[in-house]
């Protein structure tokens, strides 16, 4: 999924990764991109995409002429993109599952802060975390699905990260056996440690 440019994404000005991202998310399945859809999207004026579109398309991470309506990516241009995106949800999961922030808004909008900087090392480190057939799982799943608020759903399920598979046994086993509950909190804050 990665190739030179990709491995280090942080070289690539972030203005030009968030409208790199943004086409890539819009141009999922077969709707057509032009500049008035992302500025809507990005909340910006059409006159600032027009100027970026010409950046992107010298750098040849866009197919574009001033005249023409559809942006298309180039191959390095998807990459980029899927590469963001999977950045995203990595730093998701970690925000989540590692160190147990759950609130969907703070993740969420962290994520989109960090997914700039995750390069090689850390696809590399995440890889040896969850396993090569997860990580392979999550590139699937990127490669079909192109907005992260909705995969992180999917991924939720596809990954039992240790700290959830204690989560879910306990909350079982506090029901079977409720005087057990404070042995479980102990416990699971033991495990928290640990990590």
């Amino acid at each position: 999924m990665t190739s030179s440019k990709t491995e280090n994404i942080d070289e690539i000005p972030e203005s030009y990764q968030e409208y790199i991202v943004t086409i890539y998310r819009l141009s999922s399945g077969t709707k057509k991109v032009t500049n008035v859809d992302i500025a809507k999207t990005m909340g910006i004026a059409p006159s600032s995409v027009y100027n970026m579109l010409k950046k992107l398309a010298q750098k040849k991470y866009i197919k574009w002429e001033p005249k023409q309506k559809e942006i298309l990516l180039t191959p390095e241009g998807k990459l980029i993109g899927k590469q963001l995106i999977l950045g995203h949800l990595i730093m998701e999961l970690f925000l989540r599952e590692f160190l147990g922030i759950t609130d969907d808004s703070v993740t969420h909008k962290l994520a989109c802060k960090l997914e700039h900087h995750v390069t090689g090392p850390i696809h590399k480190g995440f890889r040896n975390k969850i396993g090569e057939e997860s990580y392979k799982k999550l590139e699937r799943i990127v490669e079909n699905d192109t907005d992260p608020e909705e995969t992180i759903k999917k991924i939720k399920e596809v990954f039992p990260t240790p700290l959830r598979i204690i989560e879910e046994f306990s909350s079982l086993l506090s029901e079977k056996l409720p005087d057990s509950k404070n042995v479980i909190e102990s416990t699971k804050n033991e495990f928290r440690k640990s990590f």
